[in-house]
C-alpha cells in the first residue's frame, strides 16, 4: 500500500504538470493545484488525489495495527519482568507505551483528516472553488502531525529491545517538509502583499495563473510554486521509507486473526 502511494506521488506531480504545460494551457509557473486544473487533465488528477486519499486510509490503519501488536507485545514482556523482578523502569515504560497508543490513535486521525483534505484539494480546483480548496490545504497540514507522532514511535520501537530501526531517514525528510510548507506559505503571503489587492491577490486567477514577471511580487512566488512542488514530491520518499519499515514485518496473520 505505502509502495502504491509513493509510486502514485512520484508519477502523477510531474505528468501533470507536463500536460498542463506542454499539453494544456497552464502558465510554467504554476501552483500544483492550477496545473491540475487544466482540462481535460483535471478529471485525471481527481481521480489520481481519490485514489491516493483511500490508500492513506488503508495504510494507516495497517500501520496502527502494525505498531499496535508491537505495542501489546511489549506491554506482555514488561508484565513478565514484573514477575520477576520490581523495576521501576517497567512502570516507565508502561506510560511510554500508553502515550505511544495515544499517539498511535492520533496518527490514524489525522491520516484521515488529510485524505479528506486531499480529495478537496483534487475535487475542488482553486480556480473555482478556492475556499473549499483551501479547506483541504490546511487538512493536507495534518500530516506534519502524523509524521511527528510517526517518528516518536519508530524512535520508542527502536529503544524498545531494536524493534525497529532509528527513523533517522524520515525525519530529515520530514524536517524538510516543515520548512518546504513554512517557505512556501511564507513567501506567497509576501507575493500577496505586494499586490494592491495583498491577501485576496491569491484568489485572484487571472493573477495567480500567470503571474509573470512584470507583475509585483512575481519573484516570491516563483518560490512559493517551486516549494510547493519541491514539498508534495518529498512525501514520496516518506512512504517509500514507511513501505520497507512494514515490509519487515512478518506476523500479519496473527495481526489479522486476532
Amino acid at each position: 500500500m505505502p509502495l502504491l502511494i509513493s509510486i502514485m506521488i512520484i508519477i502523477t506531480l510531474p505528468l501533470t504538470y507536463m500536460m498542463a504545460v506542454f499539453i494544456g494551457d497552464r502558465y510554467t509557473i504554476s501552483l500544483v493545484s492550477d496545473a491540475a486544473s487544466a482540462a481535460p487533465f483535471s478529471g485525471y488528477f481527481s481521480l489520481c488525489t481519490d485514489i491516493i486519499a483511500i490508500l492513506f486510509i488503508i495504510t494507516s490503519y495497517i500501520r496502527c495495527k502494525q505498531v499496535e501488536f508491537f505495542l501489546i507485545k511489549q506491554f506482555k514482556l514488561n508484565n513478565n519482568n514484573d514477575d520477576i523482578v520490581d523495576d521501576d523502569d517497567d512502570d516507565n515504560d508502561e506510560e511510554i507505551i500508553a502515550k505511544l497508543s495515544w499517539q498511535n490513535y492520533r496518527y490514524f486521525i489525522c491520516m484521515i483528516l488529510v485524505a479528506i483534505g486531499l480529495t478537496f484539494v483534487g475535487n475542488f480546483p482553486c480556480n473555482y472553488h478556492p475556499f473549499p480548496h483551501a479547506f483541504g490545504v490546511v487538512l493536507i497540514l495534518f500530516s506534519l502531525i502524523a509524521f511527528y507522532d510517526q517518528i516518536y514511535i519508530c524512535q520508542k520501537l527502536y529503544e524498545f529491545d531494536r524493534i525497529e530501526s532509528q527513523p533517522i531517514s524520515m525525519t530529515i525528510l520530514s524536517c524538510l517538509i516543515i520548512i518546504g510548507w513554512f517557505i512556501a506559505i511564507a513567501t506567497g503571503l509576501i507575493a500577496s502583499f505586494q499586490q494592491e489587492s495583498k491577501i485576496l491577490t491569491l484568489m485572484n486567477n487571472d493573477l495567480r495563473m500567470k503571474w509573470t514577471d512584470e507583475q509585483p511580487g512575481s519573484q516570491w512566488f516563483k518560490i512559493t510554486v517551486l516549494a510547493e512542488w519541491i514539498t508534495f514530491l518529498l512525501y514520496s520518499p516518506i512512504y517509500l521509507m514507511l513501505t520497507n519499515r512494514m515490509k519487515q514485518f512478518h506476523n500479519w496473520q496473527k495481526i489479522f486473526t486476532n
